[in-house]
């Protein structure tokens, strides 16, 4: 399944970088009966979600998060405030789910928004998803995965390739939806033309390579068909969870 939006190229020179095209390919686990997986790419937002549990709670926390994005942008502030009510916004859409049916309790998801604007892009990250940035080639990594094992790896616990193969590497340290108030990683960066962002769920950011990823970023391609070919790679890899990969191209 397929998003796109696009927006009008501005003359060079004429307006700071924002983007021009965007658009989001997702996938359900081959074993799974739906997508737990929710998605945006609507400029100035664009966000990835994941539903935590493998129940319907999870698929209604993602998509409930996602929807209520748009609501936490009438936040006045800096870039990162205003990205910073975009999640409050969806958190509290998660809980007034949880408390209209009981059989819902305890739904929760992550979270991965970013608000793109005169030439910033401002980042709420919540969980285990990826953000990132291709410039000239080279993958830069902007969220941080809120894992137990990604804990372990910064504090000097476990190897990187260790951590690849250990039993606990879902477990969650942050997410949305819980009895304590989420607390996302923030940052702002400053955008250039030919900037090309990516958001994506773990179900693609586990199964490829950084070095695949920056392939398949830099090809010249529409975000629509850049994001359905991540999405392809990593269900060929076998890999058993939902993929879902936002694609922006920044002019």
């Amino acid at each position: 399944m397929a998003q796109r939006s696009t927006v009008p190229v501005h003359p060079a020179g004429s307006a700071p970088a924002g983007v021009i095209d965007a658009a989001a390919a997702s996938a359900a686990g081959p074993a799974r009966t739906h997508n737990e997986d929710a998605w945006l790419a609507a400029p100035p937002l664009l966000a990835v979600a994941d539903g935590v549990g493998g129940g319907p709670g999870g698929e209604v926390a993602s998509w409930a998060a996602v929807q209520a994005l748009p609501a936490g942008l009438a936040v006045d502030g800096a870039p990162t405030e205003r990205v910073a009510g975009v999640v409050a916004s969806a958190e509290a859409a998660v809980h007034a789910h949880a408390e209209r049916d009981e059989r819902l309790r305890g739904l929760s998801c992550t979270l991965t928004a970013a608000f793109v604007e005169d030439g910033t892009l401002a980042l709420a990250h919540v969980g285990d998803s990826f953000a990132g940035v291709l410039r000239g080639g080279r993958l830069r990594r902007l969220s941080a995965e809120h894992t137990l094992v990604a804990e372990y790896v910064r504090d000097g616990r476990l190897t990187p390739v260790a951590a690849e193969r250990h039993p606990l590497r879902s477990v969650l340290t942050r997410w949305i939806g819980g009895a304590v108030p989420a607390r996302p990683q923030l940052r702002a960066v400053t955008l250039v033309p030919g900037d090309v962002v990516l958001l994506c769920t773990d179900g693609v950011a586990r199964e490829i390579s950084d070095a695949e990823i920056s392939w398949l970023l830099g090809l010249d391609l529409p975000a629509e068909e850049i994001a359905q070919r991540l999405v392809m790679r990593a269900r060929a890899r076998g890999g058993s969870d939902d993929a879902t990969a936002v694609v922006a191209r920044i002019g």
